[in-house]
């Protein structure tokens, strides 16, 4: 998204700094656990999820770290067109955060929280990325990258490089 009308927010750099950060602040409030699962926001909660697996992975051998993917159907949903991919046992008794990379509304991870607890979790906790705020939803982030004031017509966007595996965001 890298054009003229766009303001880079948060550089490849600065983002895994971020990570780095919260992959800590979870560590230290996991360390203890033997199973810690991620339940990321489809697509860019999986790419900050699996960053976040592979930082927290080097920081202990002994912490089994799960992540599962949380599906949400963008035209109208509810939880009940939420689904969730992966492991999903894994959540019974154990810890969950649930990530995705711009909290807006809450909707998005309301309707995601909607169906993990189906499966009564131990705690459940949420990190993004990026908090815009303008919530609609009784949502908020226990780790959180950055705060960002903006309009509603303003749009943010995380950009992900695949190749790269870097991880950017744009305010336009």
């Amino acid at each position: 998204m890298n054009n003229s009308e766009s303001i880079l927010i948060l550089s490849p750099e600065k983002a895994d700094a971020v990570l780095f950060r919260l992959a800590h602040e979870i560590y230290e409030d996991h360390y203890t656990r033997e199973t810690l699962c991620l339940a990321a926001v489809l697509p860019n909660g999986l790419h900050i999820a699996n960053k976040i697996a592979t930082l927290l992975a080097s920081f202990s051998e002994k912490l089994n770290i799960v992540v599962i993917e949380v599906i949400p159907q963008r035209d109208g949903y509810s939880s009940a067109s939420v689904t969730l991919s992966g492991q999903v046992e894994h959540m019974q008794g154990n810890p969950v955060i649930l990530i995705d990379d711009v909290l807006f509304s809450g909707k998005t991870l309301f309707h995601g929280l909607e169906v993990i607890m189906k499966y009564q979790p131990r705690k459940v906790q949420s990190l993004v990325l990026i908090d815009r705020g303008h919530r609609r939803f009784p949502m908020a982030a226990d780790f959180l990258g950055i705060e960002l004031a903006t309009t509603l017509q303003e749009h943010v966007q995380v950009d992900i490089d695949l190749e790269g595996q870097k991880i950017s965001g744009y305010l336009s």
